[in-house]
C-alpha cells in the first residue's frame, strides 16, 4: 500500500506513511473470526482515505491545505487502529491493551477513569474475550479523539494569528503609504508645526514611517524576550514564530497612534513633544507597550499547547488500583 519512500520527503510525512503501513499489516494478519470481517473492511475504507490524503500531500497539489490533509489522514490512521482490539489474534491482544494504556496515560487527569477501566495487565487467552477487546477499542478511539481534536484546534489557532498578523501587516503598509502620500493625515509633528519625527520643521513624507520604523523596534523587543520565555514543543504547530510575526507590524501601528494621541493633547500631564529625540523615545515605547495585548494571546497559546502536549499523564497504576473497585465504576 505504502509506495517507496523518495529523497526530500517530510519527516511528519514518512511517519505518517510508516504508522499507515503498521495498521494495514496488522489488519492483513488479523485471523477471520465471526463478524470480524465488516470491521476489516471498515479499517481498509479508513486507511485508503489516509493513503489518498497523504498522496495529495507527497504530490505537491495539497500546499494550501496541508495540514488540513495531514489531519484527516491520521484521524483515518487513528480511527483504523483503534478497531484493531476487535479483530486482531488473541496472542496480538496483549500489545493492544499496551497501546490503550499509552494513549490514555497521555490524556488529562480528569480523564484518568478511561485508563482505570482498562484493568490488569494480562496476556491470559480467557481474556481476550468480547468485552475486553470492546474496552480497549473503545479507550483508543476516545484517546485518539481527544488527541486528534486538541492538534486541530493547535492548527485553527495558528492559522488565525498567521491571518491576523498577515492583516496587521496590511495595515502598517496602507498607514505608511497615506502618510507617505499626505503628510499631514497623521498628526505626528507638535502644535506649532515645528517639531516633527523625520526632524523638519514641517510634515514630511517620512514622518509616518519614521514612527512605524521605530515602533517596529520596540515591537522586535518583546518578540526577543518572547523567545527566552518559549517552551519546547512536540506539535508541528509552532504558535510563538506566529505571536512574534503579528507583534512586528502591530508595534508599527500603535506607535503611530500612540504618537498621535500624545501630540493631540489628549493625554493628562503631556502636552506635546518637545523635539524630535522625545518622538522617537514615545514611539519605541508605543511599539514596546503592544506587549499588553500580545501577552494575552501568548498565554490562551501556551494553555491550548499545554493541553494539546502530553501533560499530566496519569500513573499507569491506577489502571490496577482502581480495579478493585465495582464494576459499576471499572467498566465503560
Amino acid at each position: 500500500m505504502t509506495p517507496s519512500l523518495r529523497q526530500g520527503r517530510s519527516v511528519r510525512l514518512a511517519a505518517a506513511y510508516a504508522d499507515l503501513q503498521l495498521v494495514q499489516n496488522s489488519v492483513t494478519a488479523a485471523p477471520e473470526r465471526h463478524g470480524s470481517e465488516a470491521v476489516k473492511i471498515i479499517c481498509v475504507a479508513e486507511l485508503r482515505a489516509a493513503q489518498a490524503a497523504l498522496e495529495r500531500i507527497d504530490s505537491g497539489s495539497a500546499r494550501i491545505s496541508r495540514d488540513a490533509h495531514f489531519e484527516f489522514a491520521w484521524t483515518c490512521i487513528h480511527r483504523a487502529r483503534a478497531l484493531l482490539p476487535l479483530i486482531v489474534a488473541d496472542d496480538a491482544l496483549e500489545t493492544q491493551y499496551l497501546y490503550a494504556v499509552e494513549r490514555a496515560g497521555r490524556m488529562r487527569p480528569r480523564d484518568a477513569r478511561l485508563l482505570a477501566s482498562l484493568g490488569h495487565r494480562s496476556s491470559d487467552a480467557a481474556d481476550a474475550g468480547p468485552q475486553r477487546r470492546q474496552r480497549l477499542s473503545y479507550a483508543l478511539s476516545v484517546a485518539y479523539g481527544a488527541a486528534d481534536r486538541e492538534h486541530q484546534q493547535l492548527r485553527v489557532l495558528r492559522d488565525r494569528l498567521l491571518r491576523v498578523a498577515w492583516l496587521t501587516s496590511l495595515a502598517l503598509l496602507l498607514v505608511v503609504a497615506a502618510g507617505t502620500w499626505v503628510p499631514s493625515l497623521f498628526p505626528l509633528c507638535s502644535e506649532d508645526q515645528t517639531v516633527c519625527p523625520a526632524g523638519h520643521g514641517a510634515p514630511d513624507p517620512a514622518d509616518v514611517g519614521t514612527v512605524a520604523f521605530l515602533g517596529l523596534i520596540g515591537a522586535g523587543l518583546t518578540a526577543v524576550l518572547a523567545i527566552r520565555r518559549a517552551r519546547p514543543s512536540t506539535s508541528p504547530y509552532r504558535l510563538m514564530p506566529a505571536l512574534g510575526f503579528l507583534r512586528i507590524p502591530l508595534g508599527g501601528i500603535v506607535a503611530v497612534l500612540g504618537v498621535v494621541l500624545v501630540q493631540s493633547g489628549s493625554v493628562p500631564g503631556v502636552v506635546g513633544l518637545a523635539d524630535s529625540q522625545q518622538i522617537a523615545v514615545y514611539a519605541i515605547v508605543f511599539g514596546f507597550a503592544q506587549e499588553a495585548v500580545t501577552r494575552l494571546l501568548e498565554n490562551r497559546a501556551r494553555a491550548v499547547q499545554d493541553v494539546a502536549a502530553a501533560g499530566a499523564t496519569a500513573s499507569v497504576a491506577a489502571a490496577s488500583g482502581s480495579t478493585t473497585k465495582d464494576d459499576d465504576e471499572t467498566t465503560l
